[in-house]
């Protein structure tokens, strides 16, 4: 039997099969409920699980507001159960402000982009690798090993102020990567930069204070691209230097302003050379441990903050919670079903042809030359409804993926990977071949071994 007799009798059978509109529809409600569903539940797990990894996530700040901060006392903290690491955090603190001047490059596509700059507010925020973070790359070098006054920049890179867009939607990202190679010149506002330090007062408390310092323009080379997601710290106007780099614009800031950084005359240079009145981070290891890092921590008399330094949206959390629990209920019932409809189906398929079994083994054919005619009809009904369903997903990812990528920052954290969905559509495809394979092989084996005579009469319908 050559395959044009197979694909004959297999349409033939198909035709008037009453299973066969049933299984396409069965198959592509499972193919597009099952991938949807588990597409998003990735997406927002893979979100939350980011968040949780970011070591700003597992940060708390520790100031000496209540007690000074002693070496000894840190060793202590270094102690602690879940503590990770206790780092030096002062000097910018996490971010402060810049206007971008322009962009340096000998190249014609960078032009409009400097002259918006020049028209347009914009707007960036200077933060540095603070405690235990490193921050990935993408592209372009990391500032492990960058040399000073280098800097890394977002993937999705927006510095303009928008009036009357608040929720930041539908915004015209910068490309990064066009940025690796050229040079930002920056301008603090005002000329100036604004550090927060503490100093202890005549009655020996802790005070914390400010001190502006005057700046003259800034260049950094832009040396990579950081992966920019609202589920790990840093903002799409966020631009990451190393601790080297921030200690040197502070300095000659402070020389600018007639500030002497070697001495102890003023308040500045005295916190600025006093360890025990800097701030730390403490970084713990897990997320879900750092409110027993914080009770003991707060329980040996320093003041610590109770929440970290990055958190992400509450609804984030949610929707995950919400895929991960309900979602997954969802899909695993729908296997079920779809593995006892299914196999009904075949069954009910195959025993409805023991008639024409019967006549195909009478006029010659063989055992699994009938097998590869009832497989071949009931594949082609899987990959009809695979293609239908499949082509439902990939129109449904492609809409929410669009309208998310046209919305906030924060949504852009539901756009799907087609990789990831067609890798999700391939597992359910195997799935369902596998459970149609396995009940033609017991039904038919079954059958088959019918007298041709027996089949034909009905007796073992």
């Amino acid at each position: 039997m050559n395959i044009f007799g197979v694909k004959f009798l297999a349409k033939a059978n198909s035709k008037r099969n009453n299973n066969s509109k049933s299984i396409k529809i069965l198959v592509c409600l499972l193919v597009a409920t099952v991938s949807l569903i588990l597409s998003f539940t990735v997406v927002t797990v893979k979100a939350v699980n980011q968040y949780k990894s970011d070591s700003y996530a597992r940060s708390l700040t520790l100031t000496p507001w209540k007690k000074q901060i002693t070496n000894a006392g840190l060793n202590d903290i270094r102690k602690v159960n879940h503590v990770v690491s206790v780092d030096d955090v002062s000097g910018m603190e996490g971010s402060s402000g810049f206007t971008v001047e322009k962009i340096d490059a000998d190249r014609e596509d960078l032009d409009k982009l400097n002259t918006g700059f020049k028209k347009r507010d914009n707007m960036i925020y200077l933060c540095r690798e603070a405690g235990n973070e490193k921050k990935p790359v993408v592209a372009g070098n990391a500032l492990d090993n960058a040399k000073i006054y280098s800097c890394i920049v977002p993937s999705l890179f927006y510095p303009f102020e928008d009036e009357g867009n608040i929720n930041y939607e539908n915004l015209e990202y910068i490309n990064g990567v066009d940025l690796i190679g050229t040079t930002i010149t920056l301008k603090g506002i005002d000329n100036s930069i604004t550090i927060p330090f503490n100093y202890i007062d005549k009655n020996g408390e802790c005070i914390n204070s400010e001190e502006t310092l005057k700046t003259e323009p800034i260049k950094l080379n832009v040396v990579g691209v950081y992966p920019c997601s609202a589920a790990s710290h840093g903002y799409f106007a966020d631009v990451f230097v190393s601790k080297e780099t921030e200690d040197a614009i502070i300095k000659k800031a402070a020389e600018k302003s007639g500030i002497n950084l070697k001495s102890k005359k003023s308040k500045f240079s005295k916190w600025w050379n006093t360890s025990s009145l800097h701030t730390y981070f403490v970084t713990t290891d897990n997320v879900d441990n750092m409110s027993g890092v914080y009770n003991d921590i707060s329980g040996m008399g320093y003041e610590i903050a109770d929440e970290s330094n990055y958190s992400i949206k509450d609804s984030i959390i949610i929707m995950s919670s919400l895929f991960c629990t309900v979602g997954m209920f969802i899909i695993f019932a729908m296997c079920i079903i779809a593995f006892i409809m299914l196999i009904q189906s075949a069954k009910s398929s195959v025993l409805k042809m023991q008639s024409e079994i019967g006549l195909l083994k009478a006029i010659g054919y063989k055992n699994k030359h009938i097998f590869v005619c009832v497989l071949y009809e009931h594949m082609s009904m899987i990959v009809k409804g695979f293609v239908i369903g499949s082509l439902i997903s990939v129109l449904f990812v492609s809409l929410t993926n669009y309208i998310f990528s046209h919305k906030s920052y924060n949504e852009f954290l539901y756009i799907i990977s087609y990789s990831d969905l067609l890798k999700y559509l391939s597992l359910i495809l195997v799935f369902i071949i596998v459970v149609f394979f396995i009940c033609e092989i017991i039904t038919i084996k079954k059958i088959v071994q019918i007298k041709p005579i027996e089949a034909m009469s009905g007796e073992h319908i």
